[in-house]
């Protein structure tokens, strides 16, 4: 099995690898996370570096990342809904329940 991240947010579970330059796969095996990532030596020379972590660690990223959380929340909301109530009440529950998810989740 495969987790897919692409600019830091894990975008689908796959079983096969994606092969993309903007797409990081993690391998998972066993009670490890296997992952081969691209980086950029000083040299301007690409190199693959291996690098392993635990499939908790990979999880503890994903539940700790600030934009992965508040899109989860924002998910939550009916925003289409509060616009239109805040229009037609002239209240402001939209800006409010943002401002809240941005202070429970704030950048780091």
């Amino acid at each position: 099995m495969y987790l897919n991240f692409k600019n830091g947010f894990l975008t689908v579970v796959s079983q096969k690898k994606i092969i993309d330059d903007d797409v990081v796969s993690v391998f998972v095996l066993d009670d490890f996370v296997y992952s081969q990532k691209k980086e950029i030596i000083n040299d301007g020379v690409n190199q693959f570096v291996e690098y392993f972590y635990t499939l908790d660690e990979v999880l503890n990223f994903i539940k700790d990342d600030y934009s992965t959380n508040r899109r989860i929340e924002y998910s939550k909301l009916n925003q289409f809904e509060l616009f239109f109530n805040d229009k037609v009440n002239g209240t402001n529950t939209w800006q409010e329940a943002i401002e809240s998810i941005k202070l429970k989740y704030p950048k780091p």
